[in-house]
C-alpha cells in the first residue's frame, strides 16, 4: 500500500482514448468525485481551440460509489450525464475493461521484470497507462496514439527509462552534510 491507496480508478476519454489512473483509498462517492474533478482539471482545454471543455458523460458500472445520491448530485450540478451498465455485464464497458486488463498486465510485467516489491503496484499502473497513451494499437480505430489524438502532436519518448532502474537525485552543495567529499547524489528507484 503506497500512500494508503488500496484500489485504483481508470478514466478514459472516449474521443481520444487517453487513459488516466487514480489511486483511491476506498470505493466511496467522495473519492470518485475527487477523481472526476482531477481528470477534468487535467484534460479540460481543447488543444486546437484553447477553449475549455468539460466531461459530458460518465459511463460506469452500477457500483454504489457511482449510484449514490452524492455522486448523482455532483453530476447534476455539473451537467454530466450518467450511463450505467447492466449489473454483472462488464462487457458493456468493453473498451475500458479491456484497457484495464492490458494496463494491469503491463504493470505486472513491469514489477516482475524490475524485481520490485508489490507495494509499487500503483506506480507500475500509472507507468503502464503512460506508456499505453504513447503507443498505437492495431485494433484501435485511430492510427495515432491517444496522446496524439488529445494533444495533436507526436509524443516524445526519449525520456523513457526502464521501470525500476537505479537513479540518482542531485543533492545541492549547501545540503551536503560532509562538505566536498560527501555524495553528490542520493540513490533512488525510477
Amino acid at each position: 500500500i503506497i500512500n494508503g491507496f488500496r484500489r485504483f480508478l481508470t478514466m478514459q476519454d472516449d474521443l481520444t482514448s487517453i487513459i488516466k489512473i487514480y489511486g483511491i483509498r476506498e470505493k466511496t462517492s467522495k473519492e470518485m468525485i475527487t477523481c472526476v474533478k482531477r481528470f477534468n482539471a487535467e484534460y479540460n482545454v481543447d488543444v486546437d481551440t484553447g477553449q475549455q471543455i468539460r466531461i459530458l458523460m460518465i459511463r460506469s458500472d452500477n457500483g454504489r460509489e457511482f449510484s449514490s445520491r452524492e455522486f448523482k448530485d455532483y453530476c447534476l450540478e455539473n451537467q454530466i450525464k450518467q450511463e450505467f451498465s447492466i449489473p454483472r455485464r462488464q462487457y458493456q464497458n468493453g473498451t475500458i475493461e479491456r484497457n484495464i486488463r492490458t494496463i494491469t498486465e503491463i504493470a505486472r510485467s513491469l514489477i516482475i521484470q524490475s524485481n520490485l516489491p508489490k507495494e509499487f503496484w500503483l506506480l507500475a499502473l500509472e507507468c503502464a497507462a503512460y506508456i499505453k497513451n504513447r503507443s498505437t494499437s492495431r485494433i484501435d480505430k485511430h492510427t495515432k496514439t491517444p496522446y496524439e489524438n488529445f494533444y495533436n502532436c507526436k509524443p516524445k519518448v526519449d525520456h523513457l527509462r526502464i521501470f525500476g532502474c537505479d537513479v540518482y537525485h542531485f543533492i545541492d552543495p549547501e545540503r551536503r552534510k560532509e562538505g566536498n567529499m560527501s555524495r553528490c547524489g542520493q540513490k533512488g528507484i525510477f
